[in-house]
């Protein structure tokens, strides 16, 4: 069953003057878990190398508070604190964490989702916004070196990016759905990543199974707007769960909403016919 949370990232900007910022944090509120939970990295080294005169131990001492103040949140939320039942994750984060005139930290706007897995969803987000500070390598081709690869192939294309959309949010009676991208031909293409680069092939099908399920329970919402999902699959290092890759592969074609399957071999010649038709 999916769950609700909500997140904003941590900017760090050096100077107004030079107007250059980068992601340093990530707050989480589950709602459905009552969990607040602070993410950073744990190396500041990157941050060092661009700013001669950054101070590495004022930020870790903000990363502390943070942490503890999420924690500390995290107790009351489950300890009948009803204040917090009313409060929103933006008025949360004003009177725990930095308020909104601070200098040179600040929080984004929130986005909301739906998960199922706490840890992914974790993973997933920091992989995106701060693996950068770990060198910058995915474990593995999960979700966010998808997603990756693809904002790379439209930066390096020269097309009208505008056209591009993000953060669509599709929904049913039974779930909503979001997908960071999408594009209009004829139709509006909603892209999805799926990372089968797993180490078990149980967990390979696990995944299937959770994509064909959704793929059903938006079906009837997709067919009837004529949108189409395509979903960028990248297949396992391990020769040996190909296999269960060919049956993940088949269990997700069995999903009822009208979609298009794109294998790893195949991606590069996706995004460059889309960049034709938006050219």
């Amino acid at each position: 069953m999916s769950k609700t949370y909500s997140y904003t990232v941590l900017r760090y900007r050096h100077s107004l003057l030079l107007q250059e910022e980068v992601n340093i944090g990530l707050l989480f509120f589950f709602q459905d878990d009552k969990k607040v939970e602070f993410l950073y990295p744990g190396k500041l080294e990157r941050l060092s190398s661009l700013y001669p005169d950054f101070s590495a131990k004022q930020i870790r001492k903000y990363f502390k508070a943070f942490r503890r103040s999420a924690e500390k949140l995290t107790k009351s939320w489950n300890t009948g604190s009803e204040y917090l039942y009313s409060e929103t994750p933006e008025v949360l984060t004003e009177k725990y964490f930095l308020t909104s005139n601070s200098y040179s930290l600040y929080f984004t706007e929130f986005k909301n989702g739906l998960y199922e897995n706490l840890e992914e969803i974790k993973q997933y987000y920091f992989d995106r916004y701060l693996s950068v500070y770990e060198g910058g390598q995915y474990r593995n081709k999960n979700e966010s070196y998808i997603l990756h690869y693809f904002e790379k192939k439209i930066r390096d294309l020269s097309f009208n990016d505008l056209e591009i959309q993000k953060d669509i949010v599709i929904e049913s009676d039974l779930i909503k759905q979001r997908f960071d991208y999408g594009w209009r031909n004829e139709n509006l293409h909603l892209l999805a990543p799926v990372g089968f680069d797993l180490q078990k092939g149980d967990s390979i099908i696990s995944k299937a199974c959770q994509w064909q399920g959704r793929l059903n329970a938006i079906s009837e919402t997709i067919n009837a707007r004529g949108d189409k999902i395509d979903l960028f699959i990248s297949r396992p290092e391990n020769r040996e769960l190909f296999a269960d890759y060919d049956r993940g592969l088949k269990l997700i074609d069995q999903g009822i909403a009208e979609k298009e399957i794109v294998e790893e071999d195949r991606w590069e010649s996706y995004i460059n016919s889309m960049a034709k038709h938006l050219a």
